[in-house]
């Protein structure tokens, strides 16, 4: 295969982000911030050719962003973790009727902290998955949270999701 010879490294975009909700700074993340976009391919076969696609169609793309956050104690962080509680103050109280309320996207958008290209999740949500609170002498206690973008209808066809870009683009 031969070596090769790097001649440019101006546009690796390497380490950590900040993370803004609803424009609302997170704080601190403990653990790395990931994004994965999933494209969701339906492959058309016919029994004449076996397993191999004759044909493909895109039936959408989802996306999904874990962050864990350490400021854990932030009201701003707590709000994001738990969308299904009611804030009050410094205060946030938990347990409504099912199905009371539909919980909202909001801009959730990452920053890389040395420049690189943002992306900004039109409508994220937060997943109704776990979130386990610690209390430990051993290190930060971080909140980790899951969550998903929703499409924005009120947007263009093709720029429903997201977008990768930014200042830095």
């Amino acid at each position: 295969m031969g070596e090769q010879t790097i001649h440019s490294i101006n546009n690796l975009d390497w380490g950590i982000c900040e993370v803004e909700y609803d424009g609302t700074p997170l704080g601190a993340t403990k653990g790395n911030v990931s994004v994965t976009i999933t494209p969701d391919i339906v492959r058309g076969t016919v029994d004449k050719y076996g397993a191999a696609p004759l044909r493909a169609w895109d039936r959408g793309t989802s996306i999904t962003v874990r962050i864990p956050m350490a400021e854990s104690d932030r009201m701003e962080a707590l709000v994001a973790a738990f969308p299904t509680g009611t804030r009050t103050g410094r205060v946030m109280t938990f347990g409504r009727t099912a199905g009371a309320n539909e919980i909202y996207g909001k801009k959730l958008r990452l920053k890389p902290v040395n420049g690189g290209r943002w992306i900004t999740i039109y409508k994220a949500v937060v997943l109704g998955e776990p979130v386990t609170l610690e209390y430990t002498n051993d290190d930060f206690r971080v909140i980790e949270v899951t969550m998903e973008g929703m499409i924005d209808t009120t947007r263009d066809d093709g720029d429903t999701l997201f977008q990768i870009g930014g200042p830095f683009s």
